[in-house]
């Protein structure tokens, strides 16, 4: 079988680890886990994925207002140049 988009394996150069708007004030909705096991989980996924060297994309929405900064726990686990590439006019 030859390998296509949808059998082939993924790799730091074809796949990334997501994170979506994992903010402070967003957390404050979250109903179905608790607020302490979903930070846990958050930051042991980053961990891994650096330990993968996975590349890691954080996206945030309203930062500097309603939804407030990415969960503290998580921007310290981040690449120090993570914190530099976020600034936004």
């Amino acid at each position: 079988m030859s390998a296509n988009k949808f059998t082939e394996s993924l790799t730091r150069e074809n796949a990334a680890v997501v994170f979506v708007d994992h903010q402070v004030g967003l957390y404050s909705g979250v109903r179905d886990i608790a607020v302490a096991e979903l930070k846990h989980n958050v930051v042991a996924l980053a961990k891994a994925a650096r330990v993968l060297k996975l590349p890691l994309v954080v996206t945030t929405t309203a930062a500097r207002s309603m939804w407030g900064p990415t969960i503290p726990e998580l921007a310290e686990v981040l690449p120090p140049t993570w914190r530099s590439s976020t600034a936004r006019p």
